[in-house]
């Protein structure tokens, strides 16, 4: 890297104060181009394979209430089982 501080530190005061508004133009336009990088990398993450999809549901209550399967049972299901109903007839 070099040593540009170094090297700004040798300018005259009227030199530093020239270039300063450019040096914080390219930093700011440096910084912009990384945010962009990263809002790409992001955007191709949230769409990348291996996101869960939305679980159809495999059961269905008598009242309409749905169940996909995935972590523990649904409260309606669990009193239907408890009650002594096989959820295998909520199937889906």
């Amino acid at each position: 890297m070099p040593n540009i501080l170094t090297d700004f530190k040798a300018l005259t005061l009227e030199e530093q104060t020239e270039l300063y508004p450019k040096l914080t133009d390219v930093f700011e336009a440096s910084k912009e181009a990384h945010r962009r990088q990263l809002r790409a990398l992001l955007a191709a993450l949230s769409d990348a394979p291996g996101k869960p999809a939305k679980q159809k549901p495999k059961y269905r209550g008598p009242n309409g209430e749905t169940w996909g399967g995935r972590g523990a049972l649904a409260g309606w299901l669990q009193k239907l089982k408890d009650a002594g109903e096989d959820i295998e007839r909520y199937r889906v």
